[in-house]
């Protein structure tokens, strides 16, 4: 099973993520809804140490605007990562901002899709984005361990 990790706030958001999702027999979605959540899964701690459970994910689908860090903290903090900096990240923008987007690719995310469309559509672009990174892309080879990452504290 491919792990894919979300990390949205919004439920309306995770809910067209997560049907896109579910198109996929070989997924297995992890869902978290804050930024701190996601950087806990993504380090590995308290109910997510066992990577036989956890694996690390080889994809991130993440909110641009997450609150406190900031989705854009989160991203940045992924990125400087040794081994997490490997995971593709296909950023969600809503409501759109060309500045947070700009920003975001500053910040090396992978893609980045504006929730300017019908939830349908979003579905479909999400799906396409999905196949592309699940079925045609190859993944890079992560290592369970994470060792010496610096950490977000707030």
């Amino acid at each position: 099973m491919k792990s894919v990790l979300l990390i949205e706030d919004d439920s309306a958001e995770r809910q067209v993520i997560s049907r896109a999702l579910e198109s996929f027999a070989d997924v297995r979605p992890e869902i978290v809804s804050s930024s701190k959540e996601a950087l806990e899964r993504l380090r590995g701690e308290r109910h997510w140490q066992d990577r036989g459970k956890h694996p690390l994910p080889i994809v991130i689908i993440l909110d641009l605007q997450l609150g406190n860090p900031s989705g854009l903290e989160v991203l940045e903090w992924l990125k400087s990562q040794d081994i997490l900096r490997r995971i593709p990240v296909i950023g969600v923008c809503t409501p759109f901002s060309q500045e947070v987007v700009n920003k975001a690719y500053d910040f090396h995310i992978n893609c980045a899709v504006a929730r300017r469309l019908q939830a349908e559509e979003f579905s479909l672009s999400v799906n396409a984005l999905l196949n592309f990174w699940l079925n045609v892309n190859k993944p890079p080879t992560l290592d369970r361990e994470l060792r010496g990452t610096s950490i977000i504290d707030r």
